[in-house]
């Protein structure tokens, strides 16, 4: 008899990973700076494993597929054993390859080889900042830096303008004038004419240059809904190009910002994200942003320009091994011994497809919120069998058959009876 996939419960575990996401990615902004991701990338996989076990358990009991006469079942404690475990394995598992991921034979140098700080000089700052203090967090930046360390500032607003060339600080430098009559705030314009201006050679920043990107509001070049994908697009390959570059981008927004675009520009570029609401804290955010820069691991873009294919290599391998065990060990959760090879083979392939579409996306200058989200529904999925259905046994009168071999002997029931 041909089996059915269970559906409500394939649906059910895609429903839960999508909770999931959500759940995970809040955890993850709130922790990745507090915590080494050889810990938080395992608790978070570990959180994705323990909620599918018991959604899975409790969607195969209510839809009739959990066998109790399984081998592998003796009562709720064996099923927490099973659980724990399990857990214990994903938590190991994940915290192994979290840490090979991150070891960094090229031992890359961190530290910035200049700054190129990029100034919003919309209307609005004259508003936020009155006093140009984001000015004179550059002079306090640059006062602590060592005196070699060659810094430019660039201005936007509607466009883009060079303040001060790529140089040393100079004992008589000049303070740089405000000018807040500019309008418009082409966030992805400047970060294309910065790129292209590298490109043509009108700056050199040496090997690891570090961008401050500062601004109050949102990206004027991207609220038209005519323009938004061609800028979206332009955007991600511009950032994409900075990141094969070694060019890193930090970003710092002052008030009402469109955060996930400046998250965005840092997590794709290894810089960090700093959030102000005073002017006043300008000068600390600004120089934590020029000495931060953000560490990578399993789930976040990647920032290297060697090596690059063996830790891509890598990191399929390593998401596609996790998805994997994560999706075997829920075979366990439905306990249904006729589905465990499908739960098996088809958490493996998911676990495999996940993983590329998440290094080649996140890679790519793809939203990294998306193609997470894409994996940890892949993670989540589970095809078990419905329940066979029993049929009821025909109601028949015993069949009597005799044979005649050197006596009569009569069969009923089974059992043979001398006649």
């Amino acid at each position: 008899m041909k089996q059915t996939l269970n559906r409500p419960v394939a649906q059910l575990s895609v429903a839960a990973g999508g909770i999931l996401w959500f759940l995970c990615s809040i955890l993850y902004s709130t922790c990745k700076d507090q915590l080494p991701g050889t810990l938080l990338i395992p608790i978070l996989c570990s959180v994705l494993f323990a909620t599918l076990f018991l959604v899975i358990w409790l969607g195969s009991k209510a839809t009739g597929s959990f066998d109790r006469n399984s081998p592998l079942y003796s009562g709720t404690g064996s099923m927490l054993g099973h659980f724990a475990l399990c857990l214990a394995g994903v938590f190991c598992l994940t915290m192994l390859c979290e840490f090979f991921y991150e070891l960094d034979p090229e031992q890359q140098p961190t530290e910035p080889t200049s700054y190129i700080f990029v100034i919003d000089e919309s209307g609005s700052m004259e508003t936020n900042d009155p006093d140009g203090k984001r000015y004179d967090a550059i002079t306090q930046i640059m006062n602590a830096s060592d005196s070699s360390l060659p810094y430019m500032v660039y201005a936007f607003a509607g466009g883009t303008r060079v303040v001060r060339d790529m140089a040393p600080q100079r004992p008589d430098e000049t303070t740089i004038p405000i000018n807040t009559e500019a309008t418009g705030t082409a966030i992805v314009g400047a970060i294309r004419n910065i790129l292209q201006d590298y490109k043509s050679g009108g700056w050199e920043g040496g090997q690891n240059p570090r961008i401050i990107f500062l601004t109050d509001g949102y990206a004027t070049d991207l609220n038209s809904r005519r323009i938004f994908f061609n800028h979206t697009r332009q955007l991600n390959r511009a950032l994409a190009e900075y990141n094969s570059l070694g060019i890193t981008i930090s970003t710092v927004g002052l008030g009402s910002v469109d955060e996930s675009l400046l998250q965005k520009m840092a997590d794709s570029t290894g810089g960090v994200f700093i959030s102000v609401e005073q002017a006043a804290d300008l000068a600390s955010a600004m120089e934590q942003a020029a000495l931060s820069c953000s560490a990578r691991n399993l789930l976040s873009t990647r920032h290297m320009r060697s090596m690059n294919a063996l830790y891509a290599l890598f990191r399929i391998s390593a998401l596609s091994l996790i998805g994997s065990f994560i999706g075997g060990s829920l075979a366990l959760a439905y306990m249904n011994d006729a589905s465990i090879p499908l739960i098996v083979r088809s958490s493996a392939v998911s676990a495999i497809l996940g993983s590329i579409l998440f290094e080649v996306g996140v890679q790519n200058g793809g939203s990294q919120s998306f193609f997470w989200f894409l994996l940890w529904l892949l993670f989540a999925a589970t095809f078990g069998y419905c329940p066979r259905k029993t049929r009821r046994p025909s109601a028949r009168t015993n069949v009597l058959s005799c044979q005649n071999v050197s006596g009569i002997l009569c069969q009923t029931g089974g059992k043979q009876m001398p006649v």
